[in-house]
């Protein structure tokens, strides 16, 4: 909801044509009317909106449920011909992301986490805290649903947000998560030097 209001606040005069898409992964019975709300705040930016869903309930592990909605969006962005996919990512993701790679023995790459773009993909808020952008949606008085399926503790995800990072804040403050994305960022930046010398160095050998 923070991303699709800061885009009606500056899409149309940069001349951009928008279309929201939203996808309903068949794990939720309240999805229906989370589509409906998003649709009727895209109505009201006069954005163009699209929906899908999964065909079938399948596995509903992360994994999978990623790799499904990004498929999707891929598709609709081709028939959209759109230059970019914008997702709503936060710091407070960056810093779950980086915890779970950590504790899955990732290196320098995997800890370089979510890049700000990939591709189609783009992540304009990687920066901002999910608390910054409840606020800014509090001043602009916009509503947003929170997703039940997000205290569901079977999930790592939410298991490192409700069970470990608060101890994080209480023990080290608010700013340590906030750490963690700037860490991350650190590592993309010389990861990116990394590969920029690589194929500076490959290029003169050949």
């Amino acid at each position: 909801m923070a991303l699709l209001e800061l885009l009606s606040l500056s899409a149309h005069d940069r001349g951009l044509a928008v279309t929201v898409a939203c996808y309903d992964h068949a794990v939720r019975p309240t999805a229906a009317f989370e589509t409906a709300w998003v649709a009727s705040r895209a109505a009201c930016a006069d954005f163009d909106f699209v929906t899908g869903r999964r065909a079938s309930a399948g596995p509903d592990d992360e994994a999978a449920l990623r790799d499904a909605r990004y498929g999707w969006l891929t598709e609709v962005a081709t028939r959209c011909d759109a230059r970019a996919v914008l997702t709503a990512h936060n710091a407070d993701d960056q810093a779950e992301t980086v915890l779970l790679r950590l504790l899955r023995g990732a290196g320098t790459g995997g800890l370089a986490a979510m890049r700000e773009r990939r591709d189609l993909i783009v992540r304009p808020l990687l920066r901002e805290t999910g608390r910054d952008l409840r606020a800014f949606l509090g001043e602009r008085a916009v509503a947003w649903v929170e997703d039940a399926s997000n205290r569901d503790v079977r999930y790592r995800r939410n298991w490192l947000r409700h069970e470990i990072l608060p101890r994080i804040e209480d023990e080290l403050g608010a700013g340590a998560l906030a750490g963690l994305a700037r860490r991350a960022e650190s590592l993309r930046i010389g990861e990116d030097h990394l590969e920029s010398e690589a194929e500076r160095h490959t290029a003169a050998a050949t």
